[in-house]
C-alpha cells in the first residue's frame, strides 16, 4: 500500500512538472508588466495576436482579452505566414520603441484583420528604420530570425501587403474600426522591388496621429497604397512616392466596400504628399471621393 502511494506521489509530481515546463514554454520569452506584454521576437507576437485561443500564449480557460498592449523590445521579423488576428481583441496597441520590423517573404508576412471582426482597431507606435537601409534598392537583407532573438536570417525590408491588412474574403458594408500609425518612420527613398507597396489597408480606414514619415520609390505595377478612408488626425504625415512608382494612381481606392472613400486632414494637422510618379493621385476616381 504504500509502495502505491508512493506511485502515485510520483505521478502526480511528474505531471506537474510537466505542466510547469508547459508554461514555462509558451511564457518564457513573454513578460507581462503592468499588463503591457513584452517581445522580442515575431513567435512571441504570433503567441499573442496570431494563434487563437487554443494555442499560443492563451488558452480555453484563460482566454485573450479584448484589449491588449505589446512592447516590441528588439527588431523582428514577420515570418512566412498570414495569421488572422485573434477574435477577442478588439482594441490592439503595439509600440515599437523605435525599432522596425522585417519580413520573411515579401508576399506573405502579414497579419489579417478580418472582416468578421469590423470594429477591431489596431494602433502602431514609434516604428523606426534602420538609417542602414536608406540607400537599399533592394529589398534582400539579412535580418533577425522570426524564433530566434540572437539569430540571422535572408529577408526583406518590406512586404506588399504592409504589417497588417484587411481580409479578402468578404467585405463589410461599413468599417467603424481603424488601423492608426502615430510616429512611425519608414524611410527606403531608393527601394523598387516586389515587396513596395507601403499600406494595403484595403477597407480598414487609415489614421494618423504624431510624426509620420513614409517614403518608398516604389516598382512597376504597384500602388503606393491600396485604401479606402484616410484620416490626418493630428501632427504630420508625410508620404513620398518616388520616380519607381507605377500603375495609374498613388492611392487605389477600390477596396472601401461602398461608393464613397473619404479623405480628411483635420485642423491643425498636415499631410504632405509628393507624388514624385507622376500619377493621379486617387486611382479610379468614379467612386464617390471626398476630400476635406
Amino acid at each position: 500500500m504504500r509502495n502505491n502511494f508512493r506511485i502515485i506521489l510520483i505521478i502526480l509530481g511528474v505531471c506537474f512538472g510537466t505542466t510547469l515546463l508547459d508554461n514555462h514554454k509558451i511564457e518564457a520569452s513573454i513578460t507581462n508588466n503592468n499588463n503591457v506584454y513584452h517581445i522580442t521576437t515575431v513567435t512571441d507576437l504570433v503567441n499573442l495576436i496570431g494563434a487563437g485561443d487554443a494555442g499560443g500564449y492563451w488558452s480555453l480557460t484563460n482566454p485573450a482579452p479584448s484589449s491588449l498592449s505589446i512592447s516590441v523590445d528588439k527588431d523582428i521579423t514577420i515570418s512566412n505566414m498570414s495569421n488572422l488576428v485573434n477574435s477577442k481583441i478588439t482594441n490592439l496597441d503595439i509600440n515599437f520603441n523605435n525599432h522596425i520590423y522585417y519580413v520573411k517573404n515579401r508576399l506573405n508576412s502579414v497579419f489579417v484583420m478580418s472582416q468578421l471582426q469590423p470594429n477591431r482597431n489596431v494602433t502602431l507606435h514609434n516604428i523606426q528604420s534602420s538609417s542602414a537601409y536608406t540607400n537599399a534598392t533592394d529589398g534582400a537583407a539579412t535580418v533577425p530570425d522570426p524564433t530566434n532573438e540572437s539569430g540571422t536570417t535572408s529577408g526583406y525590408l518590406l512586404s506588399y501587403y504592409s504589417l497588417f491588412r484587411g481580409d479578402w474574403a468578404g467585405v463589410p458594408i461599413s468599417c467603424p474600426g481603424s488601423l492608426t500609425y502615430d510616429n512611425v518612420s519608414i524611410n527606403y527613398p531608393n527601394l523598387s522591388d516586389a515587396g513596395t507597396q507601403m499600406f494595403s489597408a484595403y477597407y480598414v480606414p487609415l489614421r494618423f496621429t504624431g510624426q509620420n514619415n513614409f517614403n518608398i520609390k516604389g516598382v512597376t505595377g504597384q500602388e503606393f497604397a491600396e485604401i479606402s478612408d484616410l484620416t490626418v488626425v493630428n501632427g504630420k504625415t508625410v508620404m513620398t512616392w518616388g520616380s519607381g512608382g507605377g500603375l495609374d494612381g498613388m492611392f487605389s481606392i477600390s477596396y472601401s466596400g461602398r461608393n464613397t472613400s473619404n479623405t480628411t486632414v483635420n485642423r491643425d494637422a498636415t499631410w504632405e504628399v509628393n507624388n514624385n510618379a507622376k500619377k493621379i493621385c486617387f486611382l479610379w476616381p468614379w467612386f464617390n471621393h471626398d476630400n476635406s
